[in-house]
């Protein structure tokens, strides 16, 4: 099965619909043609031949075929076997919550609404685990135990995500600090010192002001020597450019690959200074 390997070598099963998702913004004109074919309809990678799909995308077979490479695999045959390995998989989920269609009609009852909207959530949680880097996640941890002092910040959507981390990261007993008003966590985010650590939210990875909180904080962090992390479902954002070390974004699809489920975290990257004392 597909997977991309850690940054300790470790190899993480990735969802490759999700992958193709979040990597729109970094594909050329004519890949991100074949990139939205596929989502739209992924059972075409697996009923067309490499040529027929070109076709149908109105591009070159080199270019699906780059396009395969882009993403990380080997060539279109592989593409091909993990396209139809998550369709198989989400079709087995399916199954399991008994219903055809995963897209929530106006007709459906109750119970069909139930156990859609417990499918989308299952499935979400799901794939945010198999794109969890690792070792990521474990010096992000360890960076949270051990931080004198803990800055939240997400703004809009994201604020709501960063604020539930607060919240909990207070009740556990953890110094930490949020606010949704970017004037004040500004001069926060600068002051950031060694062992401190800065948990930042994006859902696009591109948030105005999000990315001046990182920038912010990287000032402080060239001198001090603070931690930060990031969450973000689109890793050539400006937001992982402003990180140390960028890692795996998830994007979590909700009916048919479309617009990405918040029910569950989006599990972004870890932004780690090697110079800092929290780890």
């Amino acid at each position: 099965m597909w997977s991309n390997a850690t940054q300790e070598g470790t190899a993480v099963v990735e969802d490759v619909l999700g992958t193709i998702k979040r990597s729109l913004a970094t594909l050329s004109a004519t890949e991100r043609k074949v990139a939205e074919s596929v989502l739209a309809e992924p059972g075409v990678v697996v009923e067309n031949t490499v040529t027929e799909l070109a076709e149908r995308c109105g591009v070159s077979s080199a270019t699906v075929a780059r396009f395969c490479q882009t993403l990380g695999f080997s060539g279109y045959r592989q593409f091909r076997l993990e396209v139809a390995t998550t369709l198989s998989r989400e079709q087995a989920e399916r199954n399991r919550f008994e219903i055809v269609d995963d897209e929530i009609d106006p007709s459906d009852g109750i119970e069909d609404v139930i156990s859609k909207v417990l499918y989308h959530e299952v499935l979400a949680i799901e794939q945010t685990m198999r794109g969890l880097d690792r070792p990521s996640v474990e010096q992000a941890s360890k960076a949270l135990v051990h931080a004198n002092r803990i800055e939240v910040c997400g703004f809009g959507a994201s604020g709501i995500t960063a604020h539930d981390l607060h919240q909990k990261l207070s009740r556990i007993g953890r110094p930490s600090s949020y606010s949704p008003d970017v004037h004040f966590v500004l001069p926060s985010a600068s002051l950031l010192g060694k062992g401190d650590v800065l948990v930042a939210f994006s859902h696009s990875g591109a948030t105005a002001e999000t990315l001046s909180v990182c920038r912010s904080s990287s000032l402080g962090r060239r001198d001090r020597g603070c931690c930060d992390e990031l969450s973000s479902v689109v890793p050539c954002s400006g937001c992982w450019r402003s990180a140390h070390y960028p890692g795996e974004g998830e994007s979590l699809p909700l009916g048919r690959h479309g617009e990405s489920n918040r029910a569950a975290c989006c599990c972004g990257c870890l932004v780690y200074a090697s110079n800092s004392g929290a780890l």
